[in-house]
């Protein structure tokens, strides 16, 4: 599995990593063929890009997003469609990774439970560099 940082349905940044967890029996071709899988993580409005096949495990999967993002496992919580996703199942069970440029596409989204409790922190705020407004709209 590969991932990198990117923006909203891009490819910039972010270097790669591999993880196994895959199941040992034969999958049927379709299935092991790469694919992109956009995880937004809601905690900072980042937009990952993960490669990804069908028989890749979500438990493989919160891993690297622990790797990526730095939430640990026992924080995160993966949805798809309105569906919690099982550590123990395999992302083809969620029908996912979905074929590129798929109408049906839709992100994962990442969630850090800290954040989501009644009573609980915000997340840090992330510094962005300033950005000179005027000198953006006077260029041609």
């Amino acid at each position: 599995m590969q991932g990198k940082l990117a923006s909203p349905r891009s490819s910039s940044g972010g270097g790669g990593f591999r993880t196994g967890g895959f199941s040992t029996t034969a999958p049927p071709s379709h299935a092991t063929t790469p694919t992109t899988l956009l995880v937004y993580c809601a905690m900072d409005g980042h937009t990952l890009e993960l490669t990804v096949n069908a028989q890749t495990r979500v438990d493989s999967l919160l891993k690297a997003l622990q790797n990526l993002t730095g939430t640990p496992v026992s924080l995160q919580l993966a949805m798809h469609r309105g569906s919690r996703l099982d550590p123990s199942k395999a992302l083809g069970y969620y029908k996912l990774p979905v074929p590129p440029h798929d109408p049906d596409e839709e992100p994962l989204i990442l969630y850090n439970k800290m954040y989501i409790k009644p009573g609980a922190p915000t997340p840090p705020i992330e510094l962005m560099p300033d950005i000179k407004v005027a000198a953006l709209l006077s260029r041609p």
